[in-house]
């Protein structure tokens, strides 16, 4: 693959030439890549916050009304953000090993991913998946109740999303499920 790469990037280079192709590389490794600074949160314009990796799934759960990211709501339209839509598959087997263990992101001594909202503090946002994946998630909280990506919802809206992969387990208490544990009041699927 190395080699492929090379000899692409010096055809780029003789069509493009190297001053031109760098800005656009930078350009594009800024836009693409979460950042806790980005300059807009919603490229797009549409109200929604992208989420472009695990880090900015987990952020979510200090904004659950869908209005910033990292604390900032900027790029929101003047009435503000109202939630957050998925860019890209997202996988929680983050070193690809194909075992959830330890050496995961998310692993958290063995208790995986913590959902997000909880009865006190309930989701309430628009969380679109644009029909991306969120594969191999994790969750082993046998004690725990509204457990599931989402633990609590309300009057919230989530749609478009696939949650797969051969390593996807839930392991919870009560009112739990994969995509989330609890929804109430105006809330949709």
């Amino acid at each position: 693959m190395g080699i492929r790469s090379r000899k692409g990037l010096r055809g780029i280079k003789r069509i493009l030439g190297l001053p031109l192709f760098l800005p656009l590389i930078l350009v594009y490794s800024l836009s693409v890549n979460a950042q806790s600074d980005r300059p807009d949160y919603d490229l797009d314009d549409d109200g929604l916050i992208e989420i472009n990796d695990l880090a900015d799934l987990n952020e979510i759960r200090n904004h659950l009304d869908g209005s910033a990211l990292y604390g900032s709501s900027a790029g929101c339209p003047a009435q503000g953000c109202n939630g957050f839509e998925l860019t890209a598959d997202l996988d929680f087997d983050t070193n690809n090993d194909g075992v959830i263990d330890e050496s995961d992101t998310f692993w958290n001594e063995g208790q995986g991913w913590l959902p997000i909202g909880t009865s006190a503090s309930p989701f309430s946002s628009v969380f679109n998946g644009n029909f991306n994946t969120i594969n191999n998630l994790y969750i082993d909280r046998l004690g725990s109740s509204y457990t599931g990506l989402f633990g609590y919802a309300t009057e919230s809206q989530m749609l478009n999303l696939e949650l797969a992969g051969p390593l996807t387990k839930v392991f919870a208490g009560s009112s739990s499920g994969i995509l989330i544990g609890f929804m109430k009041t105006n809330s949709a699927i």
